[in-house]
């Protein structure tokens, strides 16, 4: 069983960091993920390649803040709960 200054402390952890991933996939959001589009006359295969590569490392990661995200917030419920620090 957590303190009540252990359970402020760790909620204030858990929110900063539920404040730093939603920066993070705000700014995902803001770099498109859609098609990739390339004029092949003027871009080589290697350049969509990239592109495409790119385009795979970005929605990764977005997937990675969102599970991050997730085990945060039942972080945040399990605070609430008193559970939290308990073994699942």
């Amino acid at each position: 069983m957590l303190t009540h200054e252990e359970t402020v402390h760790f909620q204030q952890r858990v929110d900063a960091a539920l404040n730093d991933i939603r920066r993070a996939l705000d700014m995902a959001a803001a770099t498109d993920t859609g098609t990739v589009i390339l004029d092949p006359s003027s871009v080589g295969r290697l350049s969509r390649m990239d592109a495409l590569q790119q385009q795979a490392m970005a929605a990764g990661w977005k997937e990675t803040l969102l599970r991050e995200q997730r085990r945060l917030e039942a972080a945040r419920i399990r605070l609430g709960e008193g559970s939290f620090g308990v073994c699942c």
